[in-house]
């Protein structure tokens, strides 16, 4: 590839938003896609057991419970007529 594409652009989670907007070429997208080397080999499968979290202690309703007291604490509440 003779010019180097900016990391910025083809960033996964912004990349689509970018070829939207015309950035990003999608000629030179495909093919630094497929210039990417091939890592499947160094992978490893993690086995995630819920039922192990809960054991631990884990909860998964907390982040709920904070969201909540938050938008109270903002100022999300509504007037009295």
């Amino acid at each position: 590839m003779a010019d180097e594409i900016d990391r910025k652009l083809i960033d996964r989670r912004v990349a689509q938003r970018n070829l939207r907007k015309g950035l990003l070429d999608e000629k030179e997208y495909g093919e630094y896609l497929k210039g990417l080397p091939d890592l499947e080999g160094q992978t490893e499968v993690v086995d995630a057991d819920l039922e192990a979290s809960a054991e631990l202690g884990v909860d998964d309703d907390e982040d709920e419970d904070e969201a909540e007291g938050a938008s109270e604490a903002t100022g999300a509440e509504q007037k009295e007529p």
